[in-house]
C-alpha cells in the first residue's frame, strides 16, 4: 500500500497468511491509469502482459465481494513460489501478490 500514488483513494485491501509462509495480499485503489505503469515498477510487476503473450499468469486470487478483476493483468511478475499481477479496470488498480 506504500508503493500507490499519493493520490489515491476508495483503497481497500485484503491479507490472508498461512502457518507455513504462503500468503496472499490483494489491493485496490482508486488512481488515473497514467500512474498504473509507475505503480507496477514500483511493485516489481515488469512484464507486459498481453492477449498473445499473457505470461506465466496462474490466475486471479479469490477474495472478498470488492476483489472483482476481469480479464488478464496489465503486467506481472513470476518465480518458482510467488508471483504478482496488477491490473487497472473502471479506475482502480488491482495489485495481487501471492506466494505459496
Amino acid at each position: 500500500m506504500r508503493t500507490l500514488p499519493t493520490g489515491a483513494a476508495d483503497i481497500q485491501e485484503f491479507y490472508r497468511d498461512h502457518w507455513n509462509g504462503d500468503f496472499v495480499r490483494l489491493v485496490r485503489a482508486k488512481i488515473p491509469e497514467s500512474e498504473l505503469r509507475e505503480y507496477a515498477l514500483k511493485v516489481g510487476a515488469k512484464k507486459v502482459v498481453t492477449e498473445d503473450h499473457p505470461a506465466e499468469i496462474i490466475s486471479w486470487s479469490h477474495g472478498p465481494s470488492w476483489w472483482s478483476p476481469e480479464g488478464l493483468p496489465r503486467y506481472c511478475s513470476s518465480g518458482p513460489d510467488q508471483r504478482v499481477l496488477v491490473g487497472w479496470q473502471d479506475g482502480y488498480v488491482y495489485f495481487d501478490a501471492a506466494a505459496w
